[in-house]
């Protein structure tokens, strides 16, 4: 097809300035009486617009300038229109499928969530005895994938020969969406599968994203992971007033700040919303600017990474989710009792929570503006929980879990509270030296084994067996959660 075009357009300006003879030879007498004729014809006309119009001499003199010069402009821009009928998308190797990257160390396919765009992709490894190698644009390669590792662009070239099917590597422009190809954002529900949430064709995005970037579109779906004391943020902005810079960073500007915000391709995805002129920007951001007291927003901690959710298992792992979180409602702790605050969506804190138990409803507990939990009976909020999605799931006494749940963390006694309850579990070691011996007086004495002694002897048992597991699991240290279920279960049943 491309030929073909070259071809017709090389054509048709030998005819243009070469005229009868070239014509004949190349096109045939049919195709000279063509334009001979129309040439006569566009004479007749330019002579019959003349005598009408009465121009002046020298615009008369520019119009026959710029007709005569007609037969030369066409070939030229029918010369163009080849060229671009020319420059269909080339064909170029990818490693592994869509969705998949290259292991550098294995070779073999690994699930990534990268998706390729914008080029004719074939698939697989090259046919030849092969090694890695870093790539730049331009660079010749047998096929081109993302690295499982790093997430940055590798190839596979042959050692020996070349390879009759390498191609030169194109362009890769990297930008995260949020949701995946074909899906938008549903920035009220804060998901991707919200009932607000609209098909849209994955040229929309790119037309507004990726504008003028040639090459391969390397998609990555998902929003970020944050880092430990970062929070994932969403910004909601015009699409004018967002832009991707070349060194793939995402720039906006809204109208509490002065200056531009960049943020690094790592830590922000991009997306459509269900209001077709607004982007949804989903970015990590400090928690101790963003968050109150010191920012605006209420920042919660969460289970599992967005996208996942307590469903199906009775471990409580974490596993893909398409249900939105559910509404959190939130409480003004200032007031008795509290206040339930306006509806907000909330910035959130991938929150590392390895032991905890859920909060019954029987509990009385709130969560406050400020992004703490209030439980009754605590002096003010405890920030080691997180809530979560819970589906089809069964707690370890049996009960039934759904929807919105909040979970208690155990307290991490790494810090300052570890050698204060140290200090405790020796001052109880000294406290069961003298149970230990009062409950050997009160066995020795007959005169005080009465009802009142017998029932100081279980009394003084039952202390002793409750400081002697607190001071072996305090100092030692090894209980693990499952001895926790079960010690839970035991005193259920008692």
């Amino acid at each position: 097809m491309c030929q073909c075009a070259w071809i017709v357009s090389v054509c048709v300006w030998i005819v243009s300035v070469c005229g009868h003879e070239c014509a004949s030879l190349i096109l045939g007498e049919w195709r000279v009486s063509e334009v001979e004729g129309w040439r006569r014809r566009r004479t007749r006309r330019s002579r019959a617009d003349k005598r009408r119009r009465a121009s002046p001499p020298r615009a008369a003199s520019a119009e026959r300038t710029t007709m005569s010069r007609w037969p030369l402009r066409a070939p030229v821009v029918l010369t163009i229109l080849g060229l671009a009928a020319s420059s269909d998308p080339p064909t170029i190797n990818k490693c592994c499928p869509q969705g998949t990257s290259l292991d550098p160390a294995t070779f073999e396919c690994r699930p990534s969530g990268h998706e390729w765009f914008y080029m004719n992709f074939t698939y697989g490894l090259p046919n030849c005895d092969f090694v890695l190698v870093n790539v730049n644009a331009s660079d010749r390669v047998s096929c081109i994938d993302n690295s499982a590792e790093t997430g940055s662009v590798v190839g596979l070239t042959c050692k020996s020969a070349a390879d009759p099917f390498g191609f030169r590597v194109p362009e890769v422009n990297y930008v995260r969406k949020c949701c995946a190809v074909g899906r938008s954002y549903d920035a009220a529900r804060q998901s991707c599968y919200a009932e607000r949430h609209r098909s849209r064709p994955a040229s929309d995005f790119f037309n507004v994203l990726m504008a003028g970037f040639r090459g391969v579109v390397d998609v990555r779906v998902g929003a970020p992971v944050c880092p430990d004391s970062f929070v994932l943020v969403d910004y909601l902005v015009h699409f004018e007033k967002v832009r991707r810079e070349e060194s793939e960073s995402i720039v906006y500007r809204d109208e509490k700040h002065t200056s531009s915000r960049y943020f690094n391709p790592d830590e922000v995805c991009v997306d459509l919303t269900e209001r077709h002129e607004m982007l949804a920007i989903r970015a990590c951001q400090p928690g101790e600017v963003v968050c109150r007291p010191e920012g605006n927003a209420t920042c919660v901690r969460k289970c599992c990474a967005d996208g996942l959710a307590f469903v199906g298992n009775d471990t409580l792992h974490c596993v893909p989710s398409y249900r939105p979180l559910g509404t959190i409602r939130f409480y003004n702790m200032s007031t008795q009792p509290p206040a339930e605050l306006e509806p907000t969506n909330p910035a959130y804190y991938l929150y590392n929570c390895p032991e905890r138990f859920v909060l019954d409803p029987a509990d009385v507990y709130y969560l406050g503006g400020d992004g703490l939990l209030y439980l009754k009976g605590f002096g003010g909020g405890v920030r080691d929980y997180c809530v979560e999605d819970v589906r089809d799931t069964y707690d370890v006494d049996g009960t039934h879990l759904e929807g919105l749940k909040v979970f208690k963390c155990f307290g991490d006694y790494d810090g300052e509270l570890k050698p204060q309850m140290i200090v405790n579990s020796y001052g109880m070691i000294v406290s069961i030296v003298f149970l230990l011996l009062t409950l050997i007086v009160y066995s020795c004495l007959p005169s005080l084994r009465n009802l009142h002694g017998k029932i100081l002897m279980l009394y003084v048992t039952c202390l002793l067996a409750a400081y002697t597991t607190h001071t072996v699991i305090v100092l030692y240290d090894t209980v693990t959660v499952d001895e926790i279920e079960t010690a839970f279960l035991i005193c259920k049943a008692l």
